[in-house]
């Protein structure tokens, strides 16, 4: 991001990285220095430094709006990704106190607009159901949590009851676990309901992804070359490609492979393989068979 953080006619730089949960600040010496280009002179890797630092979310990502309606920018931060460690409360409100071009931020909240949402993590799957039979919509939610808390390893399902009325609803949250789902270890759950058997009242189904299957990583099923058809299936489908046309054998740049893509294979490889990986692994081991051999060891050794 690119603003004026000192009043001095010329852009400073905000930038961040992959892997990195920190901003660095660059302050640009051409005013000062009256140079025909742009030279950064110095560097700040804690911002804002006057309050709470946007260092908590992985690859961070600066935006310079005005919230507040005040006619003067303030600051949202927001992973760059799709994947994090952390997948709750992670939009960060900083109000501007200072002017345009010299600002002052102020940290406000880190669960901006999801304070006004359900919040509950990643993949969430929401359908409205009469849980009670009293003629109103009452809401499930499954989800695959906030991996910081759950590892993705157990989706819950939460069940909100309707307290309003039918056409006006309220949702209040009464089951965080609701009929103990997280005991059957599924994840990536979607839910729905139905009459299956036909007998005049709803069942409830729940579709889960078998891909990923903790115990037979246990167990030993996953080897290189599981590993190897998982990364080409899940690469293929990112890329639009059909699978017979990824060779393990070929980088990942020549793909055109790029970081979103890789911090979310990063996320899904760490779930499914109950592994904590970095993103920076596709680029140390730039390969389909490379990748998959290195996984297959550390599977092992756990």
């Amino acid at each position: 991001m690119t603003f004026d953080a000192d009043a001095d006619g010329d852009k400073d730089l905000l930038i961040s990285n992959i892997g990195d949960t920190r901003f660095n600040m660059l302050i640009n010496g051409k005013a000062q220095n009256k140079s025909y280009y742009d030279t950064m002179i110095s560097y700040d890797s804690i911002f804002p430094r006057n309050t709470v630092a946007a260092n908590k979310m992985m690859f961070p990502a600066a935006y310079y709006l005005d919230i507040s309606g005040d006619g003067v920018q303030d600051l949202v931060v927001a992973p760059n990704g799709f994947q994090d460690v952390k997948e709750t409360d992670q939009i960060g409100y900083y109000k501007n106190t200072g002017q345009y071009n010299k600002p002052n931020f102020e940290f406000v909240k880190s669960n901006f607009l999801g304070e006004k949402t359900l919040d509950l993590g990643a993949r969430s799957a929401p359908v409205f159901v009469d849980i009670d039979a009293d003629g109103d919509q009452d809401l499930l939610v499954a989800s695959n949590g906030d991996y910081s808390v759950t590892k993705g390893l157990a989706d819950p399902m939460f069940l909100f009851k309707n307290t309003g009325t039918k056409n006006s609803p309220k949702y209040s949250l009464v089951d965080k676990d609701f009929m103990n789902f997280s005991q059957y270890k599924f994840r990536y759950m979607i839910p729905n309901v139905g009459d299956v058997d036909g007998d005049g009242d709803l069942d409830l189904l729940v579709d889960i992804d078998l891909s990923l299957d903790v115990e037979a990583i246990h167990e030993g099923v996953v080897d290189q070359e599981t590993i190897e058809n998982w990364l080409t299936t899940k690469i293929a489908n990112s890329l639009g490609l059909d699978p017979e046309e990824i060779d393990p054998e070929e980088s990942f740049a020549s793909y055109g492979l790029d970081s979103s893509v890789a911090l979310g294979l990063t996320g899904e490889l760490s779930a499914w393989l109950n592994l904590e990986l970095e993103t920076i692994l596709f680029w140390e081991y730039p390969k389909i068979s490379r990748l998959a051999a290195y996984l297959a060891d550390e599977v092992v050794k756990t």
